[in-house]
């Protein structure tokens, strides 16, 4: 009775670890590579970031609508249900997690912007304490690449999005003092 159950088990590992196994095996299309600097806390480390397809214009669309019908609770929730991912991204001392939106903008005068987006990890912690921290409920990057191909960055690892009623522009309020800074951003297509 013991092997069976334990048997059980095993399979049932296997079925529910198929589906993240076979996300993780989807082919990057580029690499990012950046070493990030927070200033608030003097942390620093390697970040690296996989993209396994960019976001289409109809993603985009959807979620920008959503942010200025319903706000960025739904924002979350759309951005939760976009699938397949578009890549995932490890910070140093993390296992990493997915990304929902990656946008590749390049410009008439050589420069190109990488703009990604996914939730935050949220800890029991902060849960349960429901701190304020939880209405900043995005994780985003933006990574601007010179016309010589050389990058630098940001990384907001909590940050609450709204939409400006007079510009109607995107704007991002991050959780901490400053965004994390990226460094020396590497670009790698396989």
């Amino acid at each position: 009775m013991r092997v069976k159950t334990l048997v059980s088990i095993l399979v049932a590992f296997l079925v529910t670890l198929g589906p993240a196994v076979a996300a993780e095996s989807a082919k990057p299309i580029e690499r990012f590579k950046a070493f990030a600097v927070n200033m608030g806390s003097g942390n620093s480390g390697l970040v690296q970031i996989v993209i396994e397809r960019w976001s289409t214009d109809a993603e985009r669309d959807t979620l920008r609508k959503t942010l200025a019908e319903t706000g960025p609770d739904a924002l979350l929730g759309a951005l939760q249900k976009i699938r397949p991912r578009t890549g995932y991204m490890r910070l140093p001392n993390t296992k990493g997690w997915d990304l929902y939106f990656a946008r590749d903008v390049r410009r008439e005068d050589g420069t190109r912007q990488v703009i990604l987006a996914t939730d935050r990890p949220i800890s029991f912690a902060e849960a349960r304490r429901s701190t304020r921290s939880l209405q900043y409920q995005f994780t985003l990057v933006d990574i601007r690449f010179d016309a010589s191909g050389k990058g630098k960055g940001t990384l907001s690892t909590a940050a609450k999005l709204t939409i400006n009623p007079k510009s109607n522009a995107i704007e991002v309020e991050d959780f901490n003092a400053r965004p994390v800074d990226l460094i020396n951003v590497t670009s790698e297509k396989p």
